[in-house]
C-alpha cells in the first residue's frame, strides 16, 4: 500500500534517472531464453551493459503497437482455477496499448550478484506476449517485434521514510501514485477517449496520437517531472 504523503519525509535533494531503454530491449541480438544460474552464471543479464543490468528497481511505462490485422496480442499471465491458461487481450488487432508499474529486485539472487529486476520484468513480458490463433497451440511471442518505447524510472539504492520507518522497497512505496499519474496524464491527452477498458488490468488501449512526434515530447517532459518529485522523497545510498 502506498503511504499518505503527508507521512513520507522528503530530504533536500533530488536527481532525474528516468531511461529511454526502448532500442536495447527491442534488439533481436537478445536471447530471451537464456537464464541466471548458479551453474551457468549470469547469462541472460550478461547479454546487457552495465547501465541495464544496475537498474534492479524501480517504475516503468510501456508503449506497444500491434501491427496485424488478423491477431490480437494476449497475455497468458493468468491460470484458471482448473489449471487451464487464460489468454487476456491486451493489445487489439492493428492497435496501441500502454502498460505501467513496477518491478523490484528478484527474490532468488545468485551469490553476490543482484540480478537485475528490470531485465527479469521485460523477460516476464516476453514470456508472456503472444498472438494465439486458432489452434490454442500455436502461438507467437511478440514482444521484441510489437514494443515501441520503454520509459523506466530507476530507484535502484534509494529508500522513503515514513513515520520515521526508511523502507528500501521504492517501487512498492510509489506504485500506485506512478500508475494513477500516468493514467491521469493519458486520459487528459485523449489518448483512451472512446475506447472500451477493463480498469481491473494494469493495461490501456490508446490511440494512435501518443505515438506522435509531439505526444512523446510531452510524455518524456511528463515522466521527467513525475519522477521528480517522486525522487523528492527519496533517500538516495
Amino acid at each position: 500500500m502506498t503511504p499518505p504523503m503527508h507521512m513520507m519525509t522528503p530530504p533536500m535533494h533530488t536527481c532525474t534517472r528516468v531511461h529511454d531503454f526502448t532500442e536495447t530491449f527491442k534488439s533481436n541480438k537478445l536471447q530471451w531464453n537464456l537464464t541466471n544460474t548458479l551453474k551457468r552464471g549470469n547469462e541472460l543479464d550478461n547479454q546487457f551493459s552495465d547501465t541495464v543490468r544496475n537498474v534492479k528497481q524501480g517504475l516503468y511505462l510501456c508503449i506497444f503497437q500491434n501491427p496485424s490485422t488478423q491477431f490480437a496480442v494476449r497475455d497468458n499471465n493468468m491460470r484458471l482455477r482448473n489449471g487451464k491458461v487464460f489468454y487476456k487481450q491486451v493489445i487489439p488487432r492493428r492497435g496501441i496499448s500502454a502498460k505501467f508499474g513496477k518491478f523490484e529486485i528478484p527474490h532468488r539472487q545468485l551469490c553476490d550478484y543482484s540480478q537485475s529486476g528490470l531485465i527479469s520484468r521485460m523477460k516476464l513480458n516476453y514470456e508472456h506476449l503472444h498472438y494465439y490463433k486458432e489452434d490454442p497451440n500455436d502461438c507467437e511471442k511478440v514482444f521484441t517485434s510489437t514494443l515501441t518505447k520503454l520509459y523506466v524510472l530507476d530507484l535502484t539504492g534509494t529508500s522513503v521514510s515514513v513515520a520515521e520507518t526508511s523502507i528500501t522497497n521504492t517501487p512498492s512505496a510509489f506504485e500506485n501514485l506512478w500508475n494513477m499519474s500516468i493514467e491521469k496524464f493519458i486520459n487528459a491527452r485523449g489518448y483512451t477517449k472512446d475506447l472500451a477498458q477493463n480498469l481491473r488490468s494494469e493495461w490501456r488501449v490508446v490511440n494512435h496520437d501518443i505515438l506522435k512526434a509531439t505526444e512523446l515530447v510531452k510524455i518524456e517532459a511528463y515522466l521527467h517531472s513525475l519522477a521528480s518529485g517522486l525522487l523528492g522523497f527519496c533517500n538516495n545510498s
